[in-house]
């Protein structure tokens, strides 16, 4: 059987082993044992061992757009990616994927969760080495628009598409964005859901006044429809409660209307919270609430969203961010957000977490000092990559050999 031991072993749960010895086989952990790290084959004396680290929110589809080259107001930015979606040809979205795809795994991600705009991104993801939970995305306000969507999306989830690496799931995409009737469509399909919910400033206004600079933009644009859009968010929680599962992507202002039922669904395994830090200072929205959904046990994870908003798609990066910033969790804590927790929560329960049984997904991370007490702290205060990445057993990424 294969095996590895390191000085230290991240078990994506809250433990921290020293001196460990890993063992898999035909993919999936078969030991993972403290003080036996000597007796491996290979034994790694400056590095530590953690799960495959999960991105909850990104959008593969966009990896060749970069972020400084945007405008950061809101409708200007919007506008210059409906534009690279419109304009992008079979070819540019194949080089996008499959660019998100080595870079999620060169940063040690082993599990996204992935927005697809478009069906090829399905496509690329079932040739890949990366497990993914992609949200097939219904937009449009208008009838036939809706419709059209629609048909598209029950297609894609009805072509026996999930493999051993790709699960299904809805994304309509937004309350400014998406007609009322295919939020009650979705929720009614059986599939999990992720909506960007409350993630700029201009759509609460939209909703409060069927006015302001959403309006202005989406009448532009010629996709606007008044009678499409949601009344408010306390109807819109109403389409979506019959959704086994809803992932409430960037929650960037205050909703009232969550205050209550978000709680009661997370209780019930139902609800969860996907929060991007990097994004969210892009833009400069006000300071996030993620601490407060913590307090009231609502299952926070984090995201990059995309390169049109973010430098990368390491989303280690993420937790370097708000730890630079003061962050209350211990490091721990921080890391089981992206590995054990966010893999619950993306419905993929077998990895994200390093014990016997769970797939063999996982990361080496060389530490640059050996002395260190907590080692996933050095990592938090460095800006270290994997050395080797593991999926199912089989490695997929050697520092040594990317070029």
């Amino acid at each position: 059987m294969p095996d590895l031991g390191v000085r230290w072993l991240f078990d994506g749960k809250g433990v921290i082993y020293e001196e460990a010895l890993l063992v898999w086989e035909d993919g999936r952990v078969v030991a993972v044992e403290p003080n036996r790290a000597r007796r491996a084959k290979i034994y790694l004396r400056q590095a530590i061992i953690l799960p495959g680290l999960v991105n909850a929110h990104t959008h593969l589809d966009l990896s060749t757009l970069r972020a400084e080259e945007l405008p950061r107001a809101a409708c200007a930015w919007l506008n210059q990616v409906i534009a690279h979606r419109r304009q992008a040809t079979p070819e540019i979205v194949a080089e996008a994927v499959q660019r998100g795809i080595r870079e999620s795994l060169r940063c040690g991600v082993t599990l996204v969760g992935d927005i697809a705009g478009s069906p090829q991104t399905l496509l690329y993801l079932n040739g890949a080495c990366l497990r993914a939970r992609v949200f097939v995305e219904v937009v449009g306000l208008s009838r036939s628009r809706a419709r059209a969507t629609w048909r598209t999306a029950r297609q894609l989830l009805t072509s026996k598409s999930e493999t051993t690496f790709v699960r299904l799931g809805l994304s309509p995409h937004a309350p400014y964005s998406t007609r009322r009737s295919l939020f009650r469509l979705a929720a009614r399909s059986g599939w999990p859901l992720a909506i960007h919910w409350a993630e700029f400033a201009e759509e609460r206004d939209l909703l409060i006044s069927r006015a302001g600079p959403f309006r202005d933009w989406l009448e532009a644009l010629g996709v606007w429809e008044e009678r499409g859009l949601i009344s408010d968010y306390d109807e819109l929680l109403d389409l979506i409660t019959p959704a086994p599962k809803t992932l409430f992507i960037h929650l960037n202002y205050p909703d009232t209307s969550l205050k209550h039922v978000l709680p009661v669904w997370a209780s019930q395994g139902r609800a969860g919270v996907v929060y991007c830090p990097r994004t969210h200072a892009y833009f400069g929205h006000m300071a996030h609430s993620w601490l407060r959904w913590l307090e009231q046990e609502v299952p926070v994870v984090f995201g990059t969203d995309s390169l049109a908003s973010n430098p990368d798609l390491n989303v280690l990066n993420e937790l370097r961010f708000l730890w630079s910033r003061g962050c209350p969790l211990a490091p721990a804590q921080l890391f089981q957000r992206v590995t054990h927790t966010a893999a619950e929560l993306l419905g993929w329960p077998e990895t994200g977490a390093l014990c016997p049984g769970q797939w063999a997904d996982f990361v080496v991370m060389p530490l640059t000092d050996s002395r260190v007490s907590n080692p996933l702290q050095s990592l938090l205060e460095s800006q270290v990559l994997p050395q080797y990445v593991y999926v199912a057993g089989q490695l997929v990424f050697d520092a040594a050999h990317s070029g």
